[in-house]
């Protein structure tokens, strides 16, 4: 089980395409960019009928990752200017672990998941598909940071929006140093400050999916 206790991470939205040729060519001062690494993402998080765990403001995610299944546990979001610190819970799904049954799940996730959801089943409120590049990023051969760049769309009730942008979490360095990287990054390619997450993105579609069924009827 990986436990990560704190995430922390800064994202921009693209503002027109960036691509990775432009990313590799952002100039970083003292910080190098290690090898890309690409990835084909499909995210699949779950709520109950009465969302008792976005009540919480918690967030989980079930992610496949080619061969990989890794279950994700997010806490409420704490902004500190342009950072996002939250707790975060991480484990890769063993063999003996079923997808759709999180009574197989390591813990703390079988354990919190059953007390939360409190009999109710579980169900996809939105998937995300994305197409994920990353790099980490090093300083004093210290992996400090990653950068990734993603490009993918939302889908929740029947309806999809796409999504184009850069996140710089923390791993092994200081707040500080990633808020100099996404710094660089922001002199260089077209981004705005995200303001809103995939899953608040995702509230927002099953919402307007509602709104629209509504005026349907």
């Amino acid at each position: 089980m990986l436990m990560t206790p704190t995430e922390i991470e800064i994202k921009y939205d693209c503002l027109t395409r960036v691509t990775a040729e432009d990313v590799e060519a952002v100039p970083l001062g003292p910080f190098r960019l290690g090898e890309r690494t690409d990835h084909d993402l499909h995210d699949i998080l779950l709520d109950t009928p009465s969302r008792a765990f976005s009540e919480r403001r918690v967030a989980l995610r079930l992610r496949f990752d080619g061969d990989r299944r890794i279950v994700t546990m997010k806490g409420p979001k704490a902004v500190h200017g342009n950072t996002v610190r939250r707790e975060e819970y991480e484990a890769t799904l063993g063999p003996e672990a079923q997808s759709d049954s999180p009574s197989t799940w390591p813990e703390p996730f079988r354990s919190r998941i059953t007390e939360w959801r409190a009999g109710e089943p579980l169900f996809p409120f939105l998937t995300v598909r994305n197409q994920r590049l990353s790099w980490p990023v090093t300083f004093d051969g210290l992996r400090v940071a990653e950068i990734v760049l993603d490009t993918g769309q939302i889908e929740a009730g029947g309806l999809t929006e796409p999504f184009h942008e850069i996140e710089i979490e923390m791993k092994e360095g200081m707040p500080e140093e990633v808020e100099m990287i996404a710094g660089l990054l922001l002199a260089a390619l077209p981004l705005r400050h995200a303001t809103v997450g995939k899953a608040e993105r995702g509230f927002a579609l099953l919402a307007r999916a509602q709104r629209e069924a509504a005026a349907r009827e």
